[in-house]
């Protein structure tokens, strides 16, 4: 896992940075409407829209609200609404598994879920790239920062579960993790960008790196409920009526279904055991239609 993500970073991060210092701003424009489109196909996917149809008209959907938004004299209002629902979906995090009969089975609320993942983004970044092309530098290395300091913290020192319903790898100790280096970030960046940096900068900035690292955690917390609210039901029902889906499930004695991964059907070690008690390995390939 640690190597792909390297492996990753080490591709995506010089493209990144090079697209965001280079680009103009009609340029980069069109970058983000790339991403848009990209990420609103794959949330399609996430929340169940199969057909080619739905997938285009709902990113079609995404672009023409985005445009539509971005002309407004101002955009505080939306980032409001996105603030307004982030609270609300912090509350459906707290309290899973109740409400996810509603996220299951309504459709027009994970369509609008979307909407306000990718418009106020979208809409944010370009303003922060109309301002100066380092601040939205900034922002992605403070979510990074959070990412990483999460990722080292909770492997060497996680131990009291953060969100254990949702997702239980997380843990209150990566969080701590992610925030500390985002706010090690953000203090630097404070410290490099002004002559003389006052008491007031460091606030500001200290206070952005916490927001950041607090939004980016439940974003993944928010993604893995909508995962197991949607996902689990129709892998398990292929599952027990095709058998060609194979399922890791979370489980706890207590509380049931903790999380849920679906494994990738190329190749699956079955191990059987003769009445002798001999046990041995068969490798069996399966291949999707």
């Amino acid at each position: 896992m640690l190597l792909k993500r390297i492996l990753t970073a080490s591709i995506v991060a010089p493209i990144t940075v090079f697209g965001i210092l280079v680009l103009t701003q009609a340029s980069f424009a069109l970058a983000v409407a790339l991403i848009l489109v990209i990420s609103s196909w794959e949330y399609c996917n996430l929340i169940q829209i199969k057909q080619l149809a739905g997938k285009a008209l709902y990113a079609l959907l995404i672009l023409l609200v985005t445009y539509f938004l971005s002309t407004a004299p101002s955009n505080l209002t939306i980032l409001y609404a996105a603030a307004i629902w982030w609270i609300i979906a912090l509350i459906w995090v707290s309290v899973y598994p109740k409400g996810s009969h509603l996220l299951r089975k309504n459709l027009f609320v994970k369509l609008v879920n979307g909407l306000f993942i990718f418009v106020p983004m979208a809409i944010a970044l370009m303003a922060l790239h109309l301002l100066d092309p380092i601040l939205v530098l900034f922002l992605l290395i403070l979510i990074w920062a959070a990412d990483i300091g999460a990722y080292f913290a909770g492997k060497l020192f996680g131990k009291t579960k953060l969100c254990p319903r949702v997702s239980p790898g997380k843990t209150l100790e990566g969080l701590l993790g992610g925030a500390a280096l985002a706010q090690v970030i953000a203090i630097s960046y404070a410290y490099v960008s002004t002559q003389t940096p006052l008491l007031s900068d460091f606030l500001i900035f200290s206070f952005i790196a916490l927001v950041v690292s607090l939004v980016s955690v439940l974003g993944d917390l928010f993604n893995n409920r909508l995962d197991i609210s949607t996902n689990l039901p129709m892998w398990t029902r292929n599952t027990c009526k095709y058998g060609d889906n194979f399922v890791y499930l979370k489980l706890d004695p207590e509380k049931g279904v903790m999380g849920v991964q679906q494994l990738p059907n190329i190749e699956i070690t079955r191990q059987y055991r003769s009445s002798s008690g001999q046990c041995f390995e068969c490798l069996e390939r399966f291949f999707q239609d």
